[in-house]
């Protein structure tokens, strides 16, 4: 009977080990199982892209010759030389919206006439037309406070939020000031190079 009881405590025991190792088992392979398939979904969110195209080779836009100009009359030049042509396409994926700034960095190289003797204009296509989207301003009287990463010596000349793809076409217009005394001796010339900074959200 003693041999009997024996051999029961030790099955007894065993199968609490065994059903102990088992359950350990089972509870390790399913957080490893509940992790990896977190890791699946943080791996498959795929974040919004901006991105710029130029009708131009480069970012920089360069007027060079530069005469006084009235408001009326730089918003209306046909001009392909007074007048730079870009492109924003926005995709979405996996993001709940989109937010980009356009900014302006003036390229010393390019330069001779002063940043407050410059107009800057701003249009976006829409329905086959341009419309304002920036007013003529003065260059120096732009913002130059970024949200999304522009650096302390660009301005800002648009700032757009979308929750949906979007393709916009913008032209930047520039041209010097009405009321700017030049000297018939230097060359007034400016260039900018045109940034966009963005964040998906």
């Amino acid at each position: 009977m003693s041999s009997k009881k024996g051999v029961s405590k030790k099955l007894i025991i065993g199968l609490i080990i065994a059903s102990i190792l088992v359950v350990s088992v089972i509870s390790v392979t399913l957080v490893l199982f509940i992790n990896r398939e977190k890791n699946k979904d943080v791996e498959r969110f795929d974040s919004g892209l901006i991105k710029m195209t130029y009708a131009e080779n480069s970012n920089i836009f360069f007027l060079d010759k530069l005469v006084p100009t009235s408001d009326a009359v730089g918003k209306l030049s046909n001009d392909a030389s007074q007048y730079y042509d870009f492109t924003i396409n926005v995709d979405l994926r996996d993001s709940a919206s989109v937010s980009y700034e356009l900014a302006l960095k003036i390229d010393e190289e390019f330069t001779s006439a002063l940043p407050n003797t410059m107009r800057v204009y701003l249009e976006r296509q829409e329905s086959g037309s341009y419309v304002p989207v920036l007013e003529p301003t003065s260059f120096s009287e732009l913002n130059s406070k970024s949200q999304y990463g522009a650096s302390n010596d660009e301005v800002i000349i648009a700032s757009v939020s979308s929750k949906e793809n979007i393709s916009h076409n913008y032209r930047l217009r520039m041209w010097l000031a009405e009321d700017t005394l030049v000297d018939p001796e230097v060359t007034q010339s400016f260039g900018v190079e045109i940034n966009v900074y963005g964040e998906a959200n």
